[in-house]
Order: C-alpha cells, then sequence, then structure tokens
C-alpha cells in the first residue's frame, strides 16, 4: 500500500482527492454518483459500498454496502461509530475534501504510523477526523480483487503492532465526543481480536517450521492487548476468542513437534495464554520445578 504515503504537496482545501489501487475498479458512474452525493449533502469525505472479488476466477464473493445512505457530523461520529468504521479502513471506494488531509501523517518513517500493513486504515481514520460531515453512500461503485499476494496475508514480525497503533488512532478518533461507550468499546475489542485471528491465520499458514510458528504463536498471545481480549465478556470477543482456541488447539493436537521436549514446553505456555483464568502458569511452573526435563 505505498501509494497511501503519497500525496500532492499542491491539493488546495476544497480540491477533491482519490485514489484507486492498481489492480481493482470503480464503476463508470462512480464519480458522478459520489460528487453529486458530495455536493447535496455538503460532505467533506463520501463513501461508498464494494464488491469484494476473488481475483483467480473473477468471482463475487461478498460485499461492503450499507441499507440506507447515512451522514454523519458532531455526536453522530461516536453514536454510529460500529455501523461505519468498516468504511473508514480502506483508502480506496471514497473521495475527500483537500482540507481533511492537510495533517494526515504520511511519513513511512514515523514510529506512529503502522509499517507492514494498515497504513491506509490509519491514513483514513486521520482524515475522518478533521471532516465535519462524513456521508456513506449505499450504492456498490467500486470494485476490490481479493489475491492471496496481498501483504494482508503475509506473516511479518511487526504485524501485532500495527494491530496495536490502529486500535490506538480509533481510541484517539473517539475522545473528542466524551468517554468511549461500552459499546464502542466493545466493538473495538472484537475489531482486535478479529485481527489477531487473521494475524494467527497468516502465522500457520506461512512457510515456516513448526517450532517457529509455535513461537511467534506464543509471542501473539502474549501481547498484552490480546491477552485483555481473553478476559472480555463481550459476546462478539468471547465467540472470537473460542475460534482461536478452537484453531490453536486442532492445530496443535496433530503437531508432532509438540512431541520434544521444545515443542512440548511451547505448547503448554501456549495453553496458559488461551486460558489465562485457569492457575495453569502455577501448574506448569511446579512440574518444571519437580522435573527439570519437563
Amino acid at each position: 500500500n505505498k501509494e497511501v504515503l503519497w500525496l500532492p504537496h499542491h491539493i488546495g482545501p476544497d480540491d477533491y482527492f482519490c485514489l484507486l489501487d492498481a489492480d481493482d475498479e470503480y464503476t463508470s458512474t462512480f464519480f458522478e454518483d459520489m460528487l453529486t452525493f458530495i455536493e447535496e449533502n455538503q460532505l467533506d469525505i463520501a463513501a461508498c459500498g464494494s464488491d469484494f472479488i476473488r481475483a483467480e476466477d473473477n468471482e463475487l464473493i461478498g460485499g461492503r454496502i450499507l441499507s440506507r445512505d447515512l451522514i454523519l457530523q458532531g455526536d453522530k461520529f461516536a453514536l454510529y461509530f460500529p455501523v461505519y468504521h468498516q468504511f473508514m479502513r480502506t483508502i480506496w471506494g471514497k473521495i475527500f475534501k483537500g482540507k481533511t488531509l492537510i495533517r494526515t501523517i504520511i511519513d513511512p518513517t514515523s514510529p506512529k504510523m503502522p509499517q507492514v500493513y494498515g497504513n491506509d486504515t490509519f491514513f483514513t481514520t486521520y482524515a475522518f477526523r478533521d471532516a465535519k460531515r462524513v456521508g456513506v453512500l449505499a450504492k456498490s461503485l467500486h470494485r476490490y480483487y481479493m489475491s492471496p499476494k496481498s501483504n494482508s496475508y503475509l506473516f511479518n514480525p511487526e504485524r501485532s503492532k500495527c494491530d496495536r497503533i490502529l486500535r490506538k488512532a480509533a481510541m484517539d478518533f473517539l475522545k473528542p465526543y466524551g468517554p468511549v461507550s461500552q459499546k464502542n468499546m466493545d466493538f473495538l475489542n472484537a475489531v482486535h481480536a478479529n485481527a489477531t485471528k487473521d494475524t494467527l491465520v497468516v502465522i500457520l499458514s506461512t512457510k515456516m517450521p513448526v517450532l517457529e510458528k509455535m513461537k511467534w504463536t506464543k509471542e501473539l498471545l502474549s501481547d498484552e492487548s490480546v491477552m485483555i481480549l481473553f478476559d472480555s465478556v463481550s459476546s462478539a470477543v468471547m465467540e472470537v476468542v473460542t475460534q482461536i482456541r478452537k484453531k490453536i488447539l486442532n492445530w496443535l493436537s496433530v503437531q508432532k513437534d509438540c512431541g520434544t521436549i521444545e515443542g512440548a514446553e511451547i505448547s503448554a505456555d501456549i495453553i496458559c495464554l488461551l486460558f489465562p483464568k485457569y492457575d495453569a502458569f502455577g501448574y506448569i511452573s511446579s512440574l518444571r520445578n519437580k522435573r527439570p526435563d519437563f
């Protein structure tokens, strides 16, 4: 997503800015429909729906669209956050007024910015922060072609850090509207849980030795922000946590490396992290003290 980091310096506050990935496309009426939507509703940013296409066979496999138009202003940015957040995750499928981009961080070397993936979400969150009125058009005018070669499907040790940065950016975005509601907090935790699950899928499917996958799985679960998710009482978060537990346990159950000393030790640590409410850590430690070879 390196194109996200580029922004023409000559864009004025009332100019329009729009991007499209090289392998995606907008419909022939995208600009006409979106500019009309902007003018009729006095918008700073307009977003539209998207069709998700499998690149290998051009098959429609999903979509992102609202049942009716949504106009955001003032406290509605907090009230409807779980509804429109999905449209704030990507830079494509939108038209921005230049004034919303003046303070966006576009320096790829900035420690505040995700380095591996999610820089478009970070960029758009900042743009939404500086918009007075945002609209989501209930039309699908964008076609996104999904490919397994995307950065979203590649493992990088910095991936979890990116999830933490994006979560903080979302929290900062909501702060001007008062204390973050429990509804929005539960939603953000669910988003983080799903991101964690996606990272886990990437770890387990990448080409590396099993013990390395186990070590990175342990590293993922050891992250403080991820550990908090396993204590959540939100039904949406608990559902994803259950999926994470099941996927890891099923994977571990068929790995021969778990029968080695190192593999068994890492597996035990992983299980302790999966079930933090049980005194598994104390139990494992006591066994290690009694049996040095454990």
